[in-house]
């Protein structure tokens, strides 16, 4: 008999970063800098039962084809090993997938706890036990390199050394703010960017002196300077993405997102949805309260 789980993560903005992802130890890979978790993000619901080998299918909008799913699968087979059990996924993504919104990162892990609701008691899966698995899946498949390790706490976080906590540290700020977004562009594929080796030099030069400027500060309006800063100085930022922040500046502080054609805004939210509507399709929501969450 099928027993059933559900569980949401938000999905995660980074403004800026290092990438560190050549430790042999997996655990210890993901990247050095500063970003948040949105509101707006993905919500897996989990079917499994013991079979007489082990099957993973996994659905994303209701299609088995749809981009992102491969994480997710390689994401459940992490945490559930060798058991053999047919476990059946759904997901609803809120944001658009390979627009730096971190929704691989959330639909694999709201996929892996909603595995450990529907049969945790029964296996001995925990919560914990879902994290590393998803975690492990993005930086292996090379969808993200800090995404998991934001989605799992919320807020606002540094990401001062790379990994999953307690190998990797994170100091976190709870900030009650609302966030519009804004999609430029078509989907760009982090692991095209995370294995160019010039751009990688780019990124970590200007991730290295982007984590210095901003220190341990607060300030959301320090934040945007810095990421948009690091994402000029990495060469990331587009013709279309610099005319999109210079329109968004008058209403509050904005940056590109990484890694996407899109960007985030901070402010007056109704005058800066105004002025970005005109650049792409806009989303609003609030920066995220908690980590990701059974249900």
């Amino acid at each position: 008999m099928f027993k059933y789980g559900k569980a949401f993560c938000p999905g995660h903005i980074t403004g800026f970063f290092e990438i560190c992802d050549s430790d042999a130890e997996p655990l210890l890979r993901g990247s050095r800098g500063a970003g948040f978790s949105t509101g707006l993000g993905a919500v897996s619901h989990a079917m499994a039962e013991p079979r007489e080998h082990r099957k993973i299918t996994v659905v994303v909008h209701g299609l088995d084809d749809y981009a992102g799913g491969d994480v997710t699968i390689l994401a459940v087979k992490n945490l559930i090993g060798e058991r053999n059990l047919k476990v059946e996924i759904e997901t609803d993504l809120q944001l658009p997938l390979s627009q730096g919104f971190g929704m691989s990162g959330a639909g694999a892990l709201s996929a892996t706890l909603a595995v450990v609701a529907a049969v945790g008691n029964e296996y001995g899966l925990t919560r914990e036990d879902a994290v590393k698995a998803a975690h492990l899946a993005e930086v292996e498949s090379r969808s993200g390199l800090g995404d998991v390790v934001g989605q799992s706490v919320g807020r606002f976080e540094r990401r001062m050394e790379p990994g999953l906590p307690p190998h990797g540290k994170i100091a976190i700020s709870a900030m009650d703010t609302e966030v519009v977004l804004c999609v430029l562009g078509g989907a760009l594929e982090t692991k095209k960017v995370l294995t160019d080796g010039a751009q990688r030099e780019r990124i970590n030069i200007a991730g290295r002196k982007a984590i210095s400027d901003f220190g341990a500060s607060e300030n959301l309006k320090r934040f945007c300077e810095v990421s948009w800063s690091f994402a000029r100085e990495a060469r990331l930022a587009t013709p279309e993405i610099e005319l999109a922040v210079a329109d968004a500046q008058p209403h509050g502080c904005a940056s590109m997102s990484m890694l996407g054609r899109s960007i985030f805004a901070f402010g007056h939210a109704d005058e800066l949805e105004k002025a970005l509507q005109k650049h792409g399709k806009t989303f609003r929501c609030r920066m995220a309260s908690e980590g990701a969450k059974i249900l």
